[in-house]
């Protein structure tokens, strides 16, 4: 998307009150002003290290570390900020529909012109275990990720009043086009939810480890995007469906890496 088309929807933004937002000098003043706008920012990154993420909590961070040790080859972010004064706490809402993995099978990916779904993110979205411990859910569930087989991920989702933290990470090997493989635990995705300076931040994390094959890199990347993409919307947007929230309907900024070189 060119910043030129959505340049005037943003200059009433640029003078907004200054809050230090929970993010570092890699999100560029652009990005935060389209965040502020009730923007989603999208990037895809070169490395772990060019998150824009900055620490907020000892779990999360610990969680972050290990996927910049993991040395992913493909990483993409997701972020919205949402006006806590004009926002129901999106918690519930996030914890409500993260758990519920038989709905993952209706998470659409491909949209036809007439706006009919032709295909589905999860193929096969099943809970093979469940367990609570305090504020502390785990499940292991089976989600069939085409083109892989069937896929084995632990889930984890820590849940409180005013933060969520949801993790899943892959917990067998996985092969694609016969020749791409995935180890087990390279296959990973973060979403937090948590208030910060009059805001709620909604953040998300896809990262995979897997050969970067230099014909296939953008088509890979492209893919994986947009895999990252239609979950967050999907969460998100059952947010927005449940507070009738009339967010402007901005569409997502998405930067890519090899663009800035």
């Amino acid at each position: 998307m060119k910043k030129k088309y959505i340049l005037p929807i943003l200059i009433i933004f640029s003078a907004l009150e200054s809050h230090a937002l929970p993010f570092n000098s890699n999100l560029s003043k652009y990005e935060e002003t389209y965040l502020r706008a009730n923007g989603t920012v999208i990037k895809n990154l070169e490395g772990a290290e060019d998150l824009c993420i900055r620490n907020f909590n000892p779990e999360f961070d610990a969680r972050i570390q290990k996927i910049k040790n993991s040395k992913p080859q493909y990483i993409v972010e997701v972020m919205q900020i949402r006006k806590i004064e004009e926002s129901e706490n999106p918690i519930e809402s996030f914890y409500s529909i993260l758990q519920n993995i038989r709905l993952y099978q209706q998470i659409p990916f491909r949209y036809n012109d007439d706006g009919t779904v032709d295909s589905y993110l999860y193929s096969k979205a099943i809970k093979i275990s469940d367990k609570t411990d305090g504020s502390y859910r785990f499940i292991n569930a089976d989600l069939t990720l085409p083109p892989f087989k069937s896929c084995k991920f632990d889930i984890t989702i820590r849940h409180e009043n005013e933060l969520i933290i949801y993790s899943a990470e892959n917990t067998v090997d996985l092969t694609c086009m016969g020749f791409i493989r995935i180890k087990k635990g390279s296959m990973n995705s973060i979403i937090t939810a948590f208030k910060s300076d009059g805001y709620w931040i909604i953040y998300g994390i896809g990262a995979l480890n897997a050969p970067k094959v230099p014909i296939l890199l953008k088509a890979i990347n492209g893919a994986f995007i947009a895999r990252v993409e239609c979950f967050c919307n999907w969460a998100t947007n059952y947010i927005d469906e449940r507070e009738k929230n009339a967010r402007p309907k901005l569409p997502p900024y998405t930067v890519q890496y090899w663009d800035k070189k």
